[in-house]
């Protein structure tokens, strides 16, 4: 036994494709916490090679605090340099209109 189900036709979904512009917004919107979060991760690693924190128990490459900083200071130069780009693109897009 065959049993056939059929839909009504609903709305046609329209894809809406993202700009190159608008995921580079999104990329430095999400790249700043990022950074953020990677300084944490450096201090706290930081506070508990001197004794001041508890210590996480991680070991390895990511139990480094250098690694964590260094981790930070690149996502955040990539998040001003993108927003600069944009900020640029936008400039010339203007005098363009």
């Amino acid at each position: 036994m065959t049993i056939r189900l059929r839909f009504p036709q609903g709305r046609l979904v329209k894809r809406h494709h993202a700009s190159h512009r608008e995921l580079a917004h999104a990329a430095t919107s999400l790249l700043t916490p990022a950074s953020v979060m990677a300084y944490v991760l450096a201090f706290w690693r930081l506070a508990a090679d001197i004794g001041i924190a508890r210590d996480s128990g991680a070991q390895g490459l990511l139990a480094h605090w250098q690694l964590w900083v260094v981790l930070g200071v690149g996502l955040q130069l990539t998040s001003r340099s993108l927003s600069r780009k944009l900020e640029l693109s936008h400039q010339v897009a203007d005098r363009v209109e």
